[in-house]
């Protein structure tokens, strides 16, 4: 008895085994008949508890028994002494001592003094056997023994409760696991039918496949659950999925990580098996600037004197630069989006991004448009998911800022 038989009970009532209330803790015949319906419905022999065990049940039955037969033997004595003499030895007693009397009184007459004494004596006997007759019986001896016997019959039907507890199917607990919530799915079975178990016998996981994976905690920041990503699967496919859950950093330093759980969407079974226990990339589009914008390698932008953002455009004409003050916007895969406050800029404009070799080329005098590593010509193109062709370009692009979790493992 315990919980963990209200545990098997609840169970064994989802099966459709068990209709008994599963508030009751003691594994008893209704608990033991499920157990054998669930062993029947998966072609399995049920287990036993042994002969030994059903010998003592008989036992304990004859035992039972033979206590009942001497209380009913004891109540009809205890009957019989309560009912007293019947009618037919009444009436010979009395008569008894009629005729007692009568010689008495004849005796009295005409008798010697011996006969007289005898007379006397035969009356006094008819007396005392009549009182005996009426008087109740003392049953005080058969009570006690009634008692006794009452007592041996609850000692034998405590000891058949108990031969017929040990007899129950019993369910070992080696043979059964509780899952905490249902479907599972079978990952791996380790045997086969008639081996000998020494070891793990499966591995079952949930039937939900999860993607366990962690980003940033400034990442975190654009996240939000139910929001949809993008899954590359081992063999090349893309899926897509949503966030389950956020959880919280495991730090305070900037370099912190904040697990994240993702589901994916629906997978066909060869999808599902690529995931199981494989490192994937989850790519989690978080904006969009809507349209095409201009942007900028992010290497581009230095700090004015006033913090504000500015880009040095160059023209190879006149081999100088111009500061053009700027706005940023969404940034991803190296460019940033900009957006030209005080003077102008285009997509195609070539702008800096190191001093040093600007510098070189403007000594150089080169009017041919090329500056070396300085500076690269700006060309028009579209960015999926803030990737570009052209690291070093002005480019004008519809992109997507993502945050890229690490591998994620499923």
């Amino acid at each position: 008895e315990g919980p963990d038989v209200v545990q098997l009970k609840k169970a064994l009532k989802k099966l459709g085994f068990f209709e008994g209330g599963t508030k009751n803790d003691v594994y008893g015949s209704g608990t033991a008949a499920a157990v054998r319906a669930l062993y029947d419905s998966v072609g399995y022999e049920a287990p036993t508890a042994g002969d030994e065990a059903e010998e003592a049940v008989r036992a304990a039955r004859d035992g039972v028994r033979a206590a009942r037969e001497t209380i009913t033997s004891i109540e009809s004595e205890l009957k019989a002494a309560k009912q007293g003499p019947s009618k037919s030895e009444l009436k010979s007693a009395e008569f008894e001592l009629s005729e007692a009397k009568i010689e008495l009184r004849r005796a009295n007459k005409s008798g010697t003094k011996a006969e007289v004494r005898a007379a006397k004596f035969r009356v006094s006997m008819a007396e005392l056997a009549l009182k005996e007759l009426k008087k109740p019986a003392d049953t005080s001896g058969i009570q006690a023994s009634l008692s006794a016997a009452r007592e041996s019959l609850g000692d034998a039907q405590s000891v058949l409760a108990d031969a017929q507890q040990a007899v129950l199917t019993p369910l070992p607990a080696s043979e059964i696991v509780f899952l905490t919530s249902t479907p599972r799915r079978v990952d791996d079975v380790f045997v086969t039918r008639g081996n000998r178990v020494e070891g793990a016998v499966m591995v079952v996981s949930g039937a939900d496949l999860q993607i366990k994976g962690s980003t940033s905690a400034v990442d975190a920041a654009l996240l939000s659950v139910e929001q949809e990503v993008l899954i590359d699967l081992p063999g090349g496919e893309e899926v897509t999925g949503q966030i389950l859950e956020i959880g919280e950093a495991d730090g305070a330093g900037a370099g912190s990580r904040v697990p994240v759980t993702i589901v994916p969407g629906e997978l066909t079974d060869e999808q599902v098996g690529e995931l199981q226990g494989a490192n994937v990339r989850v790519r989690i589009p978080v904006s969009s600037t809507g349209g095409d914008v201009l942007a900028v390698p992010i290497a581009a932008l230095t700090a004015g004197p006033g913090g504000e953002d500015r880009i040095e455009v160059w023209d190879p004409a006149t081999s100088t630069s111009t500061l053009v003050q700027v706005r940023t916007g969404l940034a991803a895969g190296g460019f940033v989006e900009v957006e030209a406050l005080e003077g102008t800029i285009a997509a195609g404009d070539l702008v800096v991004v190191g001093v040093e070799a600007a510098r070189a080329a403007a000594e150089s005098g080169s009017d041919d448009g090329e500056s070396g590593d300085s500076d690269e010509p700006a060309d028009s193109g579209e960015s999926e998911g803030g990737d570009s062709e052209d690291a070093d370009s002005a480019t004008s692009s519809d992109g997507e800022s993502e945050a890229a979790t690490e591998e994620a493992e499923g």
